[in-house]
């Protein structure tokens, strides 16, 4: 009988236990699913192109749920060449939408300037000219909740680089592509993504090598493109003490190595760049390869078409 009871108190205990667990983590999930405050950037990282003269867009998914976001403030600093300034507020976006969507605001150069000094006192200059490739402005975000409380979204996948940079950099879709090894057509690699780097006003990095990804294989696949006054291309075969020699000894080119490039086009058939003043969509032609000794050249063709967010 005393075993029956001591059965049934155990029972009894391990049932009360089980359902506390169960309700403290329903309680843990439903109040993370419902918290207002969260704010996830959309464009996280955008260029700013020197001499532009328009506006930008910033973009911002505002998540909404039993708790409300009523309003965004939106910090900014820049880091540079010349130094770092301090992060100061720089506007406060108002949120009357109740589901959770996406809300933008625009800015142009002086609106990111303004306000932002070094520890010298100095000014960022109005001429966006003086401005060095690679600095940036950090945007940050502090949510203000209907319940009174604030949420610092200020990490670095919640907050917006918006860094300086040169026309052609972005993101690039590959539209046409062929890859000839050892002068065997082994088709192409069109779909996919190519990231375009400034490095300096003429100077570009190229992030993948044909076919071959940046991400996979590093220093391997990457190489650099300089863009002429006439918007020509040529391939450096050292750039800041980096010898590019993609997956093989060394680079070949249309102009360095012609007879190693007997299949991609050359010419006037590549390696120039098409401006698009009405969209943006830029398009760049490229034909370059590498070559290993004691087996011959690789030659890789692409056409990149940039993606306008």
């Amino acid at each position: 009988m005393k075993q029956n009871k001591f059965l049934i108190f155990f029972l009894l205990f391990s049932l009360i236990f089980i359902t506390s667990c169960d309700k403290e983590q329903d309680d843990l999930v439903t109040a993370n699913a419902v918290e207002g405050g969260l704010v996830d950037p959309v464009n996280s990282s955008m260029n700013y192109v020197v001499g532009s003269t328009g506006t930008y867009e910033s973009r911002l998914k505002v998540y909404q749920g039993e708790v409300k976001t009523s309003s965004i403030d939106v910090y900014k600093q820049f880091k540079g060449a010349a130094g770092t300034t301090a992060n100061v507020l720089w506007k406060t976006l108002t949120v009357s939408n109740q589901e959770t969507h996406i809300l933008s605001y625009t800015f142009d150069y002086n609106e990111l300037r303004q306000g932002l000094t070094f520890a010298n006192g100095s000014e960022i200059p109005a001429d966006d000219t003086q401005l060095n490739i690679g600095d940036t402005w950090v945007l940050t975000y502090v949510s203000h909740t209907s319940t009174g409380k604030s949420h610092t979204n200020s990490s670095t996948t919640a907050s917006t680089s918006v860094a300086v940079s040169t026309r052609l950099a972005g993101t690039y879709e590959v539209i046409a592509s062929t890859y000839w090894r050892l002068g065997v057509d082994n088709g192409g690699w069109n779909g996919s993504t190519r990231i375009i780097k400034s490095v300096n006003s003429t100077t570009y990095l190229h992030e993948g090598f044909g076919p071959f990804e940046f991400a996979d294989f590093g220093d391997e696949a990457k190489f650099y493109f300089v863009v002429n006054s006439e918007n020509k291309t040529s391939y450096p075969a050292e750039f800041e003490g980096f010898t590019v020699t993609g997956r093989g000894d060394y680079l070949i080119t249309c102009e360095s190595n012609p007879n190693d490039m007997a299949n991609a086009p050359c010419g006037d058939a590549s390696n120039y760049v098409m401006l698009d003043d009405v969209n943006g969509e830029d398009i760049l032609y490229l034909s370059y390869g590498y070559y290993i000794d004691g087996s011959g050249p690789r030659e890789f063709y692409e056409v990149l078409k940039k993606i306008v967010d």
